[in-house]
């Protein structure tokens, strides 16, 4: 996994070489801390250069998307402001449904529940992202749910009508603002308060569980199934975590771990990349206070259908995934034991490192060489299509959004400026890419050089092509929970 780059000459994301790049135990940490290292010549002194882990997906680059969702009065789609976050940035949630249903939390009563089946009661999908803000790869995936879900193809009206879909896109947007990698504007890791939320300290977790809590209590509606959307730094395959039955319930354990393991099953068949070896029951004292572990102890039969997705930030889904992307491939940059190269950071000779990449200091500094998801946001920012794929040049491939629901396209030049296809970039985030213009005494003949400039197309079809994997994997996913939902009886 090596960092990307790209400049106001080149502005297409570019991923720097691999034999550029190091990764070594920190001589200042005694656990497992590691620093990333790498070196770049800076090409021309009048450029300005970002750098960041991964592909960006911002909080604007959301709001926009929302928006304009919104705007398409989908009869099927609703969004909802849940809360403020510390820092008065909204916290959405949408409902997808056909037809659309009250949300017993923000509109009770307003309208009836359609039941899903003989019981009488509705199944209900809720679906968080983005609670670690340096987990890009997780906002495509949900993106890519949410298109295919909002599409006219017949599986999305199928799964519309089967469920209501509750998505909550962004649970930490001031993290992903202000380019933190796993905590909030306080340096919380959110994704270890879920035990005792406040409303005051992190009210998106707060308002989150009394939105599932009141889910769970109303009578037409059944809560079937909850999923929490991460990214995976170090697997090169997507997989599920999975709570096992409550020992302390009597419950018959062999069908109980069936009933569990359906799902990553049905994964496995639908979604890209997916590796059913790596999915797990997991009872990680550490993770006792996640989300998927909180939420699981609120269903009173013991058995819980709540689930964290991790999706791999190196996705790849040709044959053999698993050995190609493994840790001692070529995809992945060599782990050593001391030393440290240099990077130019403004002199364009001068020694450059970033502790805590994965450990404390980085994790909570806006600063750090990790990204937090944040891009500098461009004017030309435009749309996706409904088919959870994306468009380099805006002419959509499969079913696309209309404001009539025909799907019959929209030619706007999908995620252009997310990955650098043209626009103009006005910062008005704090970019979680570290940028620096270069001096006069570059050395342009070092033998480290960067990617030619020249690559600039090949480098916008790479990230077009991972973007648009980790949004099929989403709509995969979307798949995947509809088969389950049609297939599994309601308790």
């Amino acid at each position: 996994m090596t960092p990307i780059v790209r400049s106001e000459r080149h502005p297409a994301w570019r991923r720097l070489p691999a034999r550029n790049t190091l990764y070594y135990r920190s001589p200042q940490q005694t656990d497992t801390q590691y620093v990333l290292s790498f070196v770049f010549v800076f090409e021309h002194e009048d450029d300005v250069y970002e750098f960041a882990y991964s592909y960006p997906f911002t909080f604007t680059a959301l709001q926009h998307e929302l928006s304009y969702l919104e705007f398409l009065e989908l009869p099927y789609l609703r969004r909802q402001e849940l809360c403020r976050s510390l820092q008065q940035r909204r916290v959405d949630v949408l409902t997808i449904s056909s037809p659309m249903t009250s949300c017993p939390l923000l509109n009770p009563g307003s309208l009836p529940a359609v039941s899903s089946d003989l019981s009488g009661r509705r199944r209900v999908v809720i679906i968080t992202g983005r609670v670690h803000p340096g987990e890009t790869p997780s906002s495509y995936v949900v993106q890519g749910l949410t298109n295919w879900l909002l599409s006219n193809d017949s599986g999305a009206e199928a799964a519309r009508n089967a469920a209501t879909w509750v998505i909550i896109p962004m649970l930490n947007p001031d993290g992903v603002f202000l380019g933190n990698y796993r905590s909030d504007s306080m340096g919380a890791d959110l994704n270890r308060r879920w035990t005792t939320p406040h409303e005051s300290v992190t009210p998106s977790l707060h308002h989150t569980l009394r939105l599932i809590q009141a889910y769970r209590l109303q009578s037409t509606f059944h809560v079937s199934l909850f999923i929490d959307i991460h990214a995976h730094t170090s697997s090169g395959q997507s997989f599920l975590l999975c709570n096992p039955p409550s020992p302390m319930l009597d419950v018959d354990r062999p069908r109980a771990l069936e009933r569990i393991a359906r799902l990553p099953r049905l994964c496995q068949t639908h979604v890209p990349g997916f590796s059913l070896a790596r999915s797990t029951f997991d009872q990680d004292a550490g993770k006792a206070s996640c989300a998927r572990r909180v939420v699981g102890a609120m269903v009173p039969d013991g058995i819980s259908l709540a689930y964290t997705f991790e999706v791999s930030f190196f996705h790849c889904t040709t044959p053999g995934c698993a050995t190609a992307c493994g840790p001692n491939s070529v995809a992945h940059v060599p782990v050593t034991n001391g030393g440290m190269t240099t990077s130019g950071s403004g002199s364009g000779n001068s020694g450059n490192h970033n502790y805590g990449i994965s450990g404390n200091n980085g994790n909570n500094n806006a600063n750090s060489l990790s990204n937090g998801g944040l891009y500098p946001t461009s004017t030309g920012l435009s749309r996706t299509t409904a088919s959870g794929a994306l468009m380099r040049n805006g002419s959509g491939r499969g079913s696309s959004l209309r404001r009539d629901g025909s799907g019959s396209g929209i030619a706007n030049g999908t995620l252009n400026a997310m990955i650098g296809y043209g626009g103009n970039n006005n910062n008005n985030n704090n970019s979680n890419s570290s940028s620096s213009s270069s001096s006069s005494n570059n050395n342009s003949n070092n033998s480290s050089s960067n990617i030619n400039s020249s690559a600039n197309s090949n480098a916008l079809s790479a990230a077009a092509n991972t973007i648009e994997t980790y949004m099929d994997v989403g709509r995969g996913l979307g798949i995947a929970i509809l088969e389950y939902l049609t297939t599994s009886p309601m308790r």
